[in-house]
């Protein structure tokens, strides 16, 4: 993986400031991890599960491995500079990588997708006081319970929290029991 030379921190550091400097660093390790052929090794342990062939460690840079990966599946940056989306051919998220590219502390590592998982709304529970949990494919929700409403009384809220996110768990379980793989249920 192409890094930045630390010279060239401090030069940007003296120019831009510190901060900016290091935002500019990771943006640019971002931009390389996109272009090149490397994943983090930290997270290859489900390379072959998810069809991506290990080619070997890459030289000098003992965060990335080369790989091969499947036909059409590509990086993509985020809006933040630490982190990439690995998608399949058809768009769908199969793994989180981040990259923090700061030549004083370098580090990678890459997390697979489920394509169904249970979750629990927060930004619901902020908005309006109750609590939802959900089944979602691949981002979309499939699945919702029923709003439950939430207690003045912390202990309960957080039993009744349990109770939802259990009830989505079960769902879950009963409709596709082999979630927990990461390669199951993608085509």
């Amino acid at each position: 993986m192409r890094q930045d030379p630390p010279e060239l921190l401090l030069l940007h550091s003296l120019a831009a400031g510190t901060d900016a400097a290091v935002v500019a660093q990771e943006r640019r390790g971002q931009q390389n991890l996109v272009a090149e052929e490397t994943l983090p090794t930290r997270g290859l342990e489900c390379a072959a599960q998810l069809g991506i062939e290990v080619l070997g460690p890459e030289p000098g840079d003992r965060l990335f491995s080369r790989v091969k990966l499947p036909p059409g599946w590509k990086k993509v940056s985020t809006d933040h500079a630490l982190y990439t989306d690995l998608v399949d051919a058809k768009g769908r998220l199969r793994a989180s990588i981040m990259y923090k590219a700061a030549s004083y502390d370098r580090d990678a590592f890459m997390t697979a997708t489920r394509r169904y998982t249970a979750r629990f709304d927060y930004e619901r529970k902020a908005n309006r006081g109750d609590a939802v949990a959900y089944v979602a494919d691949a981002g979309s929700r499939i699945y919702e319970t029923l709003p439950r409403p939430l207690d003045a009384d912390s202990r309960k809220s957080h039993a009744i929290i349990e109770e939802a996110e259990q009830e989505a768990r079960e769902w879950l379980e009963r409709h596709y029991p082999n979630h927990r793989d990461v390669a199951a249920y993608w085509d």
